[in-house]
């Protein structure tokens, strides 16, 4: 296959932004991008080289899988272990434990399944996680365990069949990408059945140029439609962000604009000499090192500062894996590609090796049920979980699946957990609450202080609105269930407000929705968030050997939390019938917030009750709403 040094151009274009998007760079909302950008890069240089080889007789498996082998392996494994010493030191218990999991599905390439149970890729816990990012090789590797086969398997129906079968797999896995984007986020992000059609956009165009690279096309032609792929590119990356679902229709922009400068960045177009520059071919090769670099750097700096990172500190963590990338292409990246100094068997051996260890290590060096001599036990805590585990199996456990069953059947869920859950088996429903993740943790406060009454929580992502298409079966169903007498609404309210492009109409829509459901017949409460911490609850349960003390209190966002209550008491106020109640001073003495009370750590992470918390604030907020009718 002929070199193309624009090529290597591309992959610097792919990889800068997504190291930017990920430094927090707001200007570069869409670098995530970049993973698409080299998922098509991936399809057309991979199978390029399968179709040259098996035209000319000279393929076969074992050589193929030697060399993803010899071009993965070496990096990674070798980032995986310098990533350990630093988990050991810096790790909370848990953390620790999901990292040594995580150690094990990277090896056996499954992390992308692993991360998807975890927790979401835009979710703030996803910036501490090491290892998240290896979650796109995983996906590249289970498609290269069988397309090899696949073109094998067909080789013999001619290109053009082939291209059709593979343009069919295309559209399917797009349709399904595009449907789970906005039902399923997580699994549309992760899973490789919604990602192999950007692979097989490249692998279309390999096959369509069949080891070509000049075209007849006029000079303008090609001048012009690479320009629009590089203008596709860059409007991904600097109009998307985190709300763009994604993969989807959308992502047809990004992986277009790739498509485009394959085909057409001629040489001596425009797009051709911009991307063979040195200085972003030097880059391109070494991306893959600069791409699995970034991220340990970012976790590892974001969890020992607790994020208090200056942007200068951002730009010079960015800038960071470069000069590291550099240094492992060349000592461990080339070495390792050279058959002559490494032979196969030394490259299967060591391969089997090293896998085994990490697994093994994954397995068997950290648990978590034992004591940890890295830390020391705050003595003042003396209840309360740490992690979502616990929460979600007490919901399981305790209370049952939400009726009516439609809502119940488009519930979103924790791993396996349907996170719609209501406190009694009848089909008589008589309080509801609505709202996202923090009306979720109020749930069993709210349901053990009722006891005569069947409480229900219906959850979608951001604030309860009946505009929001995601939440208009939910307040259909409750206005039309003439037993539901009393709905309490709650949400994240800090972050839709400033998620809101303009907080004045997500005002005017909280006000419609109050007027919705009062025109039912309905009792509104209206209930304030909990305060939210810029440290995670092991830092207040644990306190690390080198350290003085845990931290257990933070000083409160005065702005955000005025904001938030001027908007809740105004849309209140305008309705004499509807109450509003403040959570945040349950858990705040003047500007000074606490996460544990008498003992009791009442955080489960950074924003979220665990179970105690959820009790506590749960029978507070029910004294303070007595007189709306709820008992």
């Amino acid at each position: 296959m002929q070199y193309r040094a624009e090529i290597d151009g591309l992959r610097a274009v792919a990889v800068l932004p997504v190291i930017l998007f990920h430094a927090g760079f707001e200007i570069f909302g869409g670098g995530f991008v970049g993973v698409d950008v080299f998922f098509v890069i991936s399809g057309y240089l991979i199978t390029s080289i399968i179709w040259s080889d098996m035209k000319e007789g000279t393929f076969s498996l074992t050589g193929f899988y030697e060399r993803r082998a010899r071009r993965i392996l070496p990096a990674l494994f070798f980032i995986m272990a310098v990533c350990i010493p630093f988990a050991w030191m810096l790790l909370f218990p848990r953390d620790l434990l999901e990292f040594t999991n995580s150690l094990v599905a990277v090896s056996t390439f499954w992390s992308n399944f692993f991360f998807w149970r975890e927790s979401g890729y835009f979710a703030t816990s996803a910036e501490l996680k090491p290892l998240l990012h290896t979650w796109s090789l995983a996906v590249e590797e289970q498609y290269y365990i069988f397309f090899p086969l696949f073109l094998l398997l067909v080789a013999r129906l001619g290109k053009e069949r082939i291209l059709l079968i593979l343009s069919l797999v295309g559209v399917v896995s797009l349709g399904m990408a595009n449907v789970a984007a906005y039902t399923l986020a997580d699994a549309a992000f992760f899973l490789p059945q919604h990602r192999v059609w950007e692979i097989i956009m490249g692998a279309l165009v390999a096959l369509s140029l069949d080891g070509k690279h000049e075209n007849r096309l006029a000079m303008p032609t090609n001048q012009g439609l690479s320009l629009l792929g590089a203008i596709l590119i860059a409007y991904s990356v600097f109009w998307f962000d985190e709300s763009t679902p994604v993969p989807s229709l959308y992502t047809l922009i990004p992986t277009g604009g790739a498509v485009l400068i394959i085909l057409f960045a001629q040489k001596d177009t425009f797009v051709n000499r911009v991307l063979s520059n040195k200085l972003l071919v030097g880059i391109g090769l070494i991306s893959y090192s600069a791409y699995l670099w970034h991220q340990p750097i970012f976790a590892y700096a974001r969890y020992y500062t607790e994020f208090n990172l200056s942007p200068v500190t951002m730009v010079a963590l960015s800038v960071a894996p470069l000069p590291l990338a550099y240094l492992t292409w060349k000592y461990v990246e080339r070495p390792f590609r050279k058959r002559r100094a490494i032979g196969r068997r030394a490259i299967a051996l060591s391969s089997v090796t090293v896998t085994t260890a990490f697994v093994a290590l994954g397995l068997f060096a950290y648990d978590a049920n034992e004591a940890d001599i890295r830390f020391l036990p705050n003595p003042q805590i003396v209840g309360g979980e740490i992690g979502h585990p616990y929460f979600y199996e007490y919901l399981s456990d305790t209370y049952y699946d939400c009726q009516p069953e439609i809502i119940a059947n488009e519930a979103g869920f924790w791993e396996g957990y349907r996170r719609c859950k209501q406190s009694k088996t009848t089909d008589r429903i008589d309080v509801a609450l609505v709202g996202d993740s923090h009306a979720e943790h109020l749930f069993p406060g709210i349901a053990d202080n009722l006891p005569d009454k069947n409480v229900v929580y219906y959850l979608k992502h951001g604030a309860p609105l009946v505009s929001k298409p995601e939440f208009q079966r939910i307040f259909q169903s409750v206005a039309d269930d003439s037993n539901i007498r009393d709905v309490i609404l709650t949400s994240y309210w800090s972050k839709s407000i400033d998620e809101a492009e303009n907080p004045g109409q997500l005002e005017n829509e909280l006000r419609s929705t109050v007027d919705f459901l009062r025109r039912h017949g309905k009792n509104v409460v209206l209930v304030g968030d909990v305060p939210d911490f810029q440290f995670l609850p092991q830092q207040c349960k644990y306190t690390p050997r080198f350290a003085a003390d845990a931290r257990c209190e933070s000083e409160d966002d005065v702005v955000k939390d005025r904001v938030e209550q001027s908007m809740l008491s105004r849309v209140a106020d305008a309705h004499s019938s509807i109450s509003y109640v403040n959570l945040r001073d349950l858990l705040c003495l003047g500007r000074t917030c606490r996460m544990q009370l008498n003992g009791t750590l009442l955080y489960r992470d950074a924003d979220h009750l665990n179970v105690l918390g959820s009790k506590f604030i749960g029978a507070k907020l029910m004294e303070r709403i007595s007189d709306s009718g709820i008992y």
